[in-house]
C-alpha cells in the first residue's frame, strides 16, 4: 500500500524507494478499493469466528466479561471482550494485568494456558483488521482526490448543478452530493452506492389536511 501513501508526494516516493511512482487509472484504484474492503469483511469474519470461539471457552467474569491474555514485553495484558447491548455486538477493551514476580508469573500463564492461545489468535487478528481498515482508508483517499479533481474541473463555470449527482467507475454507481459556494468553489460529499431500495408513496399513506375552500375551486 506505500506506493498509494506516498503518491500524494511524488518526490518523497521517489528519495524513499529510489523509483518513479505507480501510475494508475481510476479504474485501478477503484478495483484496490474494492478489493481492501472485501478484505475487511474477510478478516472481520474472522474476528467474529474468533469472538465466538472465546465465549465458548472462557468463563465470563462477574461483570460479564471475557478476559483472555497476551505478553508484551515484560508485560501481560489482557482483552475484555463483552456484549454491548446499544451496539448489538460484542466489543473489547485492553487492559493490564497486576504485576507478578517470577513464580507467580509462570503460575498465572500455566494455569491461564488457553486463555494466553486465545489472546495471542484474537491480538493477531485485531492487527490485521486494524491494518486492512488503514490500507481501505488510505486506497479511498487517493480515489475521492481523483474524483473531486475531475468534478471540479467539469463544473467549473456551470451556472446550474444539481444538488446530487451520480457518477459512474467501471460498473459502480455512486452519489456525490454537491454544495454550491460559489462559482469556482463546490463541496463535494461521497454519499454511497447506489441501490435500488426504493421508499413508495401511494393512496395508504393518509394524512388529514385542511386547505382554504379556493384550493378546491
Amino acid at each position: 500500500m506505500e506506493f498509494i501513501h506516498k503518491a500524494f508526494s511524488p518526490d518523497i516516493y521517489r528519495a524513499w524507494h529510489k523509483k518513479e511512482p505507480r501510475i494508475r487509472s481510476i479504474e485501478n484504484i477503484h478495483d484496490l478499493w474494492i478489493k481492501t474492503g472485501n478484505r475487511i469483511d474477510e478478516v472481520r469474519s474472522e474476528y467474529n469466528a474468533c469472538i465466538k470461539k472465546i465465549t465458548q471457552e472462557v468463563e465470563p467474569n462477574s461483570n460479564k466479561e471475557y478476559l483472555v491474555y497476551f505478553s508484551q514485553s515484560e508485560h501481560i495484558r489482557s482483552y475484555k471482550i463483552r456484549y454491548e447491548e446499544s451496539w448489538g455486538c460484542y466489543g473489547s477493551s485492553i487492559g493490564d494485568v497486576r504485576r507478578m514476580d517470577r513464580e507467580e508469573r509462570l503460575c498465572f500463564i500455566l494455569t491461564s494456558a488457553n486463555q494466553f492461545e486465545l489472546g495471542s489468535e484474537f491480538r493477531e487478528i485485531n492487527s490485521r483488521l486494524d491494518k486492512c481498515y488503514k490500507h481501505h482508508s488510505i486506497v479511498f483517499r487517493a480515489l475521492w482526490q481523483v474524483i473531486e479533481r475531475y468534478l471540479r474541473k467539469k463544473l467549473d463555470n456551470c451556472k446550474k448543478i444539481p444538488k446530487i449527482l451520480n457518477i459512474k467507475i467501471g460498473e459502480n454507481l455512486y452519489y456525490i452530493s454537491v454544495e454550491n459556494r460559489g462559482q469556482h468553489y463546490h463541496k463535494f460529499e461521497f454519499l454511497g452506492e447506489v441501490n435500488n431500495d426504493v421508499i413508495e408513496l401511494g393512496n395508504d399513506v393518509m394524512e388529514t389536511i385542511k386547505f382554504d375552500n379556493r384550493y378546491h375551486k
